[in-house]
């Protein structure tokens, strides 16, 4: 039996059994009352889904779900150009149009339907690009498909992949497509705060140490970028031709990592973060990104959100009366005291 010297080392010593993330609280704050953008991956998607449910203004991924650093470099780059697509940036496959650099939500079997939504869609993100506060990028992979015209496509389209080569960037290769992205968002918003953040999802189609090989590629590209001091622009009617040392890197990746281990933290498929993990990484993104009043805002907006979502017996009954009166309260308290919200 252990005697009472032991244990008392044992309560010296405040044994850990996770090894968790440290993180500071940022000099950048998010605010209910500026816009933000996510680009990238589908992790980019499951953070937007937490800052859309807490009334955040923000914008995700304008040309659908992009895993790899060229294909968003690409979508900054028509977003800043505001490019018009027309029918010669389309291929025809499988009775539907495509766009290369879009995902396949963007495909239709109108033509013309096709290039209204990614036009639509590009002016819309150049004009919210301009005002908004934060831009967030979320990088998947470094592998990429190149189709035989010399594109490297965001979405293969289930065209046959006999008409692509598959292969996996160099570290330079993405620092280049980071600059490129940092430079033409500063052309068109100078103050814009970038976040740069690697999925914790992990690509499997190549094996485990191939997957970690191409997570390694981007946190290498993207440690070089944080050391930069300043990043060329392209030319901009503004005339600038540099930019400030105004990004950083969050830890999603590693948060799951080296922090959340052990597999009850993942979905069926065992790839995927559990609704869990992603709670939790939201978590520590709102100790790092959100003050005070932004916490407090947060939690009148869950309160009237749990009561949108309550599931009511009978809504006609006094009972069911009085709660709808209490989601109205809580709807007008919050459009009173925050009339910056769009409920």
């Amino acid at each position: 039996m252990f005697n009472h010297e032991f244990w008392s080392r044992v309560n010296k010593l405040k044994m850990k059994f996770r090894t968790e993330i440290a993180l500071k609280p940022s000099n950048h704050n998010f605010s209910h009352k500026s816009e933000t953008m996510l680009v990238g991956s589908c992790f980019a998607e499951s953070i937007g889904e937490k800052l859309a449910y807490f009334k955040f203004p923000l914008l995700v991924n304008p040309c659908g779900i992009l895993f790899n650093p060229v294909s968003i470099r690409n979508a900054f780059q028509f977003i800043y150009e505001k490019k018009i697509f027309t029918e010669d940036d389309l291929v025809f496959h499988d009775g539907l149009w495509h766009s290369f650099f879009h995902h396949g939500s963007f495909s239709n079997a109108n033509k013309t339907l096709c290039l209204e939504t990614i036009n639509q869609s590009i002016s819309e993100a150049h004009d919210w690009l301009i005002e908004t506060k934060t831009v967030i990028i979320t990088l998947g992979t470094s592998y990429v498909w190149e189709h035989k015209s010399g594109i490297i496509v965001s979405n293969c389209h289930k065209i046959p992949s006999t008409e692509f080569i598959h292969y996996k960037l160099s570290v330079e290769q993405v620092e280049q497509a980071l600059q490129s992205i940092i430079g033409n968002i500063k052309s068109l918003n100078q103050q814009a705060k970038i976040i740069f953040t690697v999925s914790p999802i992990r690509y499997l189609n190549h094996g485990a140490h191939q997957s970690q090989l191409s997570k390694a590629t981007l946190l290498l590209a993207v440690e070089k970028i944080l050391q930069i001091e300043s990043i060329p622009q392209p030319p901009s009617p503004w005339g600038l031709e540099q930019q400030l040392h105004d990004f950083e890197y969050f830890p999603s990746y590693e948060i799951m990592m080296d922090d959340l281990r052990d597999y009850r933290y993942y979905a069926d498929d065992m790839i995927h973060p559990s609704t869990q993990a992603v709670e939790y990484i939201w978590s520590k993104f709102a100790e790092t990104y959100f003050d005070d009043e932004t916490i407090d805002i947060n939690k009148k907006i869950e309160a009237y959100q749990r009561a949108m979502t309550h599931r009511m017996l009978n809504p006609e009954s006094k009972t069911g009366q009085k709660f709808i009166d209490h989601i109205l309260d809580l709807r007008n308290n919050l459009s009173k005291n925050y009339p910056f919200l769009k409920l």
